[in-house]
């Protein structure tokens, strides 16, 4: 069954959406529905990937940041600030995984920059 909108078509129309002030969680159930009603609940990561790519476009990036504890108001301000350096505005979405040990992995505009501890000794051991 061919779906009467690509991604990117209703990845744009989401972020209209949300950049005129609607509701997230409206926006996505009613992304949920369509994806439902279309036979598409399987794609839903692709169509996330295309809202976050398209928000990204607009100058909002969404950075994943996992650190082996909690960010402090200090490290949050800089982390901000080097993910944000043309952006609008910054999202962190902050994950705590002891197992980095130190340090911290920043995942952002399809990039990974991965300064932890225990990727720099799984570095070490490979070289």
């Amino acid at each position: 069954m061919a779906l009467p909108f690509s991604r990117r078509r209703v990845a744009r129309t989401v972020v209209d959406r949300l950049m005129a002030g609607e509701d997230s969680t409206k926006a996505m159930q009613q992304l949920a529905a369509y994806l439902f009603d279309h036979r598409d609940v399987s794609q839903a990561d692709r169509y996330v990937a295309e809202i976050e790519h398209e928000l990204g476009q607009r100058g909002y990036i969404l950075a994943d940041v996992t650190t082996a504890h909690p960010l402090d108001g200090t490290l949050r301000t800089a982390i901000t600030r080097l993910v944000g350096k043309d952006a609008r505005q910054v999202e962190l979405r902050e994950h705590v995984d002891t197992q980095l040990i130190g340090g911290v992995i920043i995942s952002a505009r399809g990039q990974t920059m991965d300064a932890s501890i225990s990727g720099t000794l799984k570095r070490l051991r490979t070289s």
